[in-house]
């Protein structure tokens, strides 16, 4: 199923060119370009299977994940939600081994909602969304809300972990154009606002764990934004960055606090100041090994920031909040 954002290029004639020579394919286009979040529960709203699995324009698939998929759903009944933990940093759990959502928000909030690492039962998508206008929904992890919502009205959910394969090597890193801004709210501001929206939703505890995820996870989210923020920024999104962060302390806790604050206060830096004294910290902490990881990162995004102001496509693209 192809829900099309309201793309400006040849993205409609090519879908139906494979709807008309596949049956098994629906192809739906908004007319008009209605935001990520939308058109995330768009798909959700309109999806006819059973399952359904999420995949942007930028990711890819392996060959035969299909069939592995279909294998595991045919040989386990009652399946609510599969997450798919090959690709994950750490994942306490052995393969095949079912939990409950306490569990996958305290060991995968980040994680669950993003696209190719989950396989979710689209009634419960749906009862959801019968509950909701779009607009209650967050802006980068709509999807994240839809699951922790609609296994929650469930007393006894099935949640499996699999070590099966789903995602190739996407696009993702070579289209979209990173910042602190970007990183700041899709790895730390919005997964808060994702849960604190729907706090009186759901069990307490299922809350409490999903903002431990959060600030056990601080120390390597706060590297990232300022990495971009001190490296790849220029003067107007660390203006932005900070700002956000200085207006919403209120929903932070203590720890997190510390953390935004630091950020905020290091981004007001000039850049002659903050870069070697980053260059320091970063040596001090992951050695020479650090330094060229991060050139070759800070590299690569002025090369794409180059690329979209050179290019008259829209294929380099940032993410619109």
């Amino acid at each position: 199923m192809i829900s099309n954002n309201g793309s400006d290029d040849n993205t409609e004639n090519a879908c139906l060119a494979y709807r008309n020579k596949f049956n098994f394919i629906t192809y739906h286009n908004n007319g008009r370009n209605i935001g990520a979040q939308d058109n995330v529960l768009k798909c959700f709203e309109l999806a006819s299977g059973k399952y359904i699995i999420l995949f942007g324009d930028d990711d890819r698939i392996q060959t035969g994940a299909i069939k592995q998929i279909l294998h595991v759903l045919r040989s386990n009944t009652g399946i609510d939600l599969i997450l798919v933990s090959s690709n994950l940093k750490s994942n306490p759990f052995s393969d095949g081994s079912f939990i409950n959502l306490l569990q996958l928000v305290e060991n995968f909030y980040y994680n669950i909602g993003n696209a190719g690492l989950f396989i979710y039962k689209v009634s419960l998508a749906k009862n959801v969304l019968a509950k909701h206008q779009f607009s209650d929904f967050n802006k980068s992890w709509p999807q994240t809300q839809l699951m922790v919502l609609g296994i929650e009205d469930i007393h006894k959910s099935s949640c499996l972990i699999t070590e099966i394969k789903i995602n190739a090597p996407g696009l993702h890193e070579q289209v979209m154009v990173y910042s602190s801004y970007y990183l700041y709210r899709t790895t730390f501001f919005d997964l808060i606002d994702s849960i604190e929206s729907i706090k009186h939703e759901i069990d307490h505890k299922v809350y409490i764990s999903s903002r431990s995820y959060l600030s056990r996870n601080l120390s390597q989210v706060s590297f990232n934004i300022l990495q971009c923020g001190i490296f790849v920024d220029d003067t107007t999104l660390r203006i932005k960055t900070r700002k956000h962060i200085f207006s919403n302390l209120k929903l932070f806790n203590t720890k997190e606090k510390m953390y935004m604050s630091c950020i905020a206060s290091i981004l007001y830096l000039p850049t002659f100041l903050s870069k070697p004294l980053s260059d320091i910290f970063i040596f001090i902490l992951k050695g020479r090994n650090g330094l060229i990881k991060k050139n070759k990162f800070v590299l690569a995004e002025k090369q794409k920031k180059s690329n979209q102001l050179n290019s008259k496509s829209n294929e380099i693209r940032e993410f619109s909040f």
